[in-house]
């Protein structure tokens, strides 16, 4: 898959920092138009995404207003070996460090990736959230550059409170102007900065996996979600997490058994992301939690 990252310029301005971004999947007329006024004769071809970054107004905008491209093409074979770098990190700070030099491209990388975990735990979260969605106060942890937040946004949510170990990502999800507060924390490694009992929805996507976030993170969830609240959590089931991932509904059902929340939902989701591992091709699967906490 080729991704392309657009920048143009309107009205004689570069936009270089957008409030909003498409995807615009095998868009003929755009990859059309662009082919035809790409001055610096860069010749696109085999265009399976367009990943465009346009300014709030954008539908108010005609192909022509685009007088140049700053393009990037990049390849799933890019992507896979930069996370299978990341895999051979062994400790905190490697993985911080790696994470802060991927905070800028993070969120191209993930569209090439076809990374389904954000938007399959907001969809479930929606599904299941009966109260009032734009007072409700989420807390995102591991929020990397936001994605969850724009995803939740988009079901009628409106106050995120966000976490992160990587300074980086934490300055892009700063950008995106939708959270009322973040903070830096190394999870596992340092107690979760938030209140017990202080949250409507809490979320935590791709972290839960082996050498990532540990699974004694979850009771800190749990703690931190108001009574009658929403504990939305993810892994994947690919062959080298299927440990973690035993042990993790290990100590989902623990809790349950010790009275602290009920299952809601635990579905298991094809295509959850393409493989990135040698071992294995195609698409990797992966499962979505949802618990509701008990009212005390």
């Amino acid at each position: 898959m080729v991704v392309l990252g657009c920048f143009g310029c309107y009205n004689n301005n570069l936009v270089q920092l957008p409030a909003q971004r498409d995807v615009i999947r095998k868009s003929a007329a755009l990859t059309n138009h662009m082919r035809a006024n790409a001055h610096s004769g860069v010749i696109l071809c085999n265009v399976d995404v367009v990943f465009c970054c346009l300014p709030q107004d954008h539908h108010q905008l005609r192909h022509e207003s685009f007088t140049g491209f700053y393009i990037m093409a990049k390849t799933f074979e890019h992507v896979k070996a930069a996370i299978q770098s990341l895999h051979k990190n062994t400790t905190s700070e490697e993985k911080v460090n790696f994470y802060n030099s991927w905070a800028e491209n993070y969120d191209q990388d993930v569209v090439v990736l076809e990374y389904r975990a954000p938007s399959v735990a907001a969809n479930t979260v929606s599904s299941h959230f009966s109260g009032d969605r734009d007072a409700a106060v989420v807390l995102d942890v591991a929020c990397g550059t936001g994605e969850v937040a724009r995803q939740m946004k988009s079901h009628g949510f409106g106050h995120f409170v966000g976490i992160d170990g990587s300074e980086a990502m934490l300055k892009v999800a700063r950008e995106s102007g939708l959270y009322q507060e973040l903070k830096q924390c190394m999870m596992g490694e340092e107690p979760l900065p938030a209140q017990w009992d202080s949250f409507d929805v809490v979320v935590i996507t791709g972290a839960l996996s082996v050498g990532h976030v540990p699974i004694t993170v979850v009771r800190e969830l749990c703690r931190s979600t108001k009574p009658g609240g929403y504990v939305c959590m993810t892994t994947r089931s690919n062959h080298d997490n299927l440990d973690y991932k035993a042990d993790l509904e290990r100590e989902l059902k623990q809790m349950e058994e010790e009275g602290l929340w009920n299952c809601i939902e635990a579905t298991e989701v094809e295509n959850w992301e393409k493989a990135v591992s040698n071992q294995e091709d195609g698409y990797i699967s992966g499962v979505v939690y949802l618990y509701k906490k008990r009212q005390q």
